[in-house]
């Protein structure tokens, strides 16, 4: 038992060296005995499969987003996805038999441009994520910048003083036609605009009266 114990434990050693990331040992193996390499194909084509999944997932949310948390949920998939990414040693890619993958039925050519194409789609939704988010942060301020101006407004207790409070306003409704009309804060923004300016026109319309 302990001599059979011994040789599992020295096969298994030396298919997690023969798995390793480096050419020089890979290339002879892959050329004799190319299933001993199945345990990194699994792991590489698993990473690159859940890579492409989650950038399409985080797409879907970004996409049809609704709220802020579809947003953040998108950006953790983004994470996730660059995560698996970063389990693909892409730099002896080209040194893997295209026939392991034919067997195995890969959903990728162990290439660098199907890297490199995975990695774009990874940058691309990261910059898509960084604009939503930038233009929520912009919304929020305006919303805010104009609930102190109609509070200041409220308060005002001279007609310079309302006046002032009045320009705040605008200021601040302004800030929301600016938003990015491709983002979720620029279409929620131009909603909420238009019941802002309603209220803003009565306000307005009543001290020019």
């Amino acid at each position: 038992g302990g001599v059979v114990a011994v040789g599992l434990l020295g096969l298994s050693g030396f298919i997690w060296f023969v798995n390793l990331p480096y050419p020089m040992i890979r290339r002879p193996v892959a050329g004799i005995a190319p299933m001993l390499l199945l345990p990194s194909y699994l792991s590489m084509d698993r990473n690159y499969r859940e890579a492409i999944a989650h950038v399409e997932q985080a797409d879907q949310l970004v996409n049809k987003a609704t709220s802020a948390a579809d947003i953040g949920l998108g950006a953790e998939k983004v994470k996730l996805a660059q995560q698996n990414l970063d389990k693909l040693p892409v730099w002896f890619l080209g040194y893997e038999p295209v026939r392991m993958c034919h067997f195995m039925g890969c959903s990728w050519n162990f290439t660098f441009d199907e890297f490199s194409r995975a990695r774009a789609q990874i940058g691309r939704m990261d910059a898509r994520i960084f604009q939503e988010n930038n233009a929520l942060t912009q919304l929020q301020t305006a919303e805010t910048d104009l609930q102190k101006a109609k509070q200041s407004y409220q308060a005002a207790t001279t007609a310079s003083q309302q006046q002032n409070a009045i320009a705040d306003w605008q200021t601040a409704l302004d800030q929301l036609t600016v938003l990015p009309q491709e983002t979720l804060a620029g279409t929620t923004g131009n909603t909420k605009y238009r019941n802002y300016q309603r209220e803003f026109n009565q306000i307005a319309g009543a001290m020019a009266g």
